[in-house]
């Protein structure tokens, strides 16, 4: 059973560009706590957990599942491959979170 409007979410522009945003501020927590880690600055334990939590782990999450459905929305050409700023970001940060995480 598919709950109302989850089918229009994932058939729209619209769900996509809410997830890539939401992938570029999860992207954006990654690089923040990659920069903490390295140069050791003690934080609330609070701010700490929302950039573990959101920044090392859900920002992978959140960028696979982005770009596999760029890639899908591509294949399907409902969408022309267009350099723009969220989507480039995204695919980079992915690659390099690739090779953190699995190099």
């Amino acid at each position: 059973m598919v709950f109302w409007g989850i089918d229009s979410i994932f058939n729209s522009m619209n769900g996509f560009l809410f997830f890539s945003r939401v992938a570029f501020v999860f992207n954006v927590l990654f690089i923040i706590s990659l920069v903490i880690q390295n140069m050791e600055i003690s934080l609330p334990s609070s701010l700490g957990s929302v950039l573990v939590l959101g920044g090392l782990v859900l920002s992978l999450v959140m960028n696979l599942v982005v770009n596999i459905w760029l890639i899908v929305l591509l294949a399907r050409k409902k969408i022309q491959l267009k350099v723009r700023t969220v989507y480039f970001l995204n695919m980079v940060v992915l690659i390099f979170q690739l090779f953190i995480y699995f190099v």
